[in-house]
């Protein structure tokens, strides 16, 4: 991405966690999840989850380094 990003699909979950509140953790329909930098607006990494669609996706609120994802 250059200085804007662009979903290509139908968001299914947003997240942020408490002790990562700059952090914005994006989950597309199509299988890709995205950790954005809420306050400088720049992506941090984009990380494919394999075959969509993705049903749901969710941040650990213990482990700030875990997040689960479910595909179908």
């Amino acid at each position: 991405c250059n200085d804007y990003c662009y979903l290509r699909s139908a968001v299914m979950a947003l997240s942020w966690h408490p002790e990562e509140v700059s952090k914005l953790m994006v989950a597309e329909k199509n299988g890709i999840l995205h950790m954005f930098n809420i306050v400088s607006y720049h992506p941090i990494l984009s990380l494919d989850c394999g075959d969509g669609p993705l049903l749901s996706a969710d941040w650990s609120l213990y482990n700030s380094l875990l997040i689960a994802t479910s595909i179908r």
